[in-house]
């Protein structure tokens, strides 16, 4: 079997790939749990809480008679609230359990179901 083709970095608790060659091609997904079919997933959410602000600003500039004039601009930022993760990785399993394909339709486009003990 052909070894995965996606971009990953290995850290000290496993393997992370964010290349959207996993998200696009299922066949490189395929091949990406099957490549890291022994090493434990991990699971890690990413809680990024902010609202947007609205607010006017007065610039200064100078008109084509050389003149200073005012004018008010709209102006938006985007304030953070809460920023934090939430790592689930010691609530799932130690290794795949089992790894199915399920095809979904007549041109052979399958997904992959990844069953934990």
């Amino acid at each position: 079997m052909k070894l995965c083709q996606a971009e990953i970095k290995r850290k000290k608790k496993g393997v992370i790939s964010l290349d959207p060659l996993i998200d696009r091609n299922p066949d490189q997904l395929w091949r990406y749990f099957m490549t890291y079919l022994n090493e434990k997933p991990q699971l890690k959410v990413n809680i990024l809480g902010y609202y947007t602000e609205y607010y006017t600003e007065t610039e200064t500039y100078t008109d084509y008679n050389g003149k200073t004039q005012f004018r008010s601009v709209l102006r938006t930022r985007n304030t953070s609230e809460c920023n934090f993760s939430i790592d689930l990785s010691p609530y799932i399993s130690e290794q795949w359990w089992r790894t199915a394909i399920k095809f979904q339709d007549s041109k052979n486009v399958c997904g992959i179901l990844l069953l934990y003990d």
